[in-house]
């Protein structure tokens, strides 16, 4: 039973030799980095200084409840316009975050 963790790690590493893996990897990292800087930079700056600091707990909720609807909803639409598609919407949507945030959010009228 020991060897089951060191096996499953092993048949991970074994993946890397897959192209696909290399090509996905930055997706997966930058989408990880734009989670973490909305979540733990914008939410907790701006969003607490225009909403309350009571609103952070809340927006990162939301954010996660948002993700798995739309994963649910992208699941079917990825068949009829491609997967591309998709992931080109999402790195829209991941850049669309620093971009809109790079000056700070104050004055953005939500107190």
């Amino acid at each position: 039973n020991a060897a089951k963790p060191l096996d499953k790690a092993l048949a991970a590493v074994s993946l890397w030799s897959d192209p696909a893996v290399w090509l996905l990897a930055p997706t997966n990292l930058s989408f990880g980095f734009c989670a973490a800087y909305m979540n733990g930079f914008v939410n907790a700056r701006f969003a607490a200084a225009e909403l309350g600091q009571e609103s952070v707990a809340f927006l990162g909720a939301i954010t996660a409840l948002t993700a798995a609807f739309l994963a649910k909803a992208y699941g079917p639409l990825s068949s009829k316009v491609g997967k591309g598609s998709i992931i080109s919407l999402g790195a829209g949507c991941a850049i669309a975050i620093p971009v809109l945030t790079y000056g700070g959010c104050s004055g953005w009228g939500w107190s």
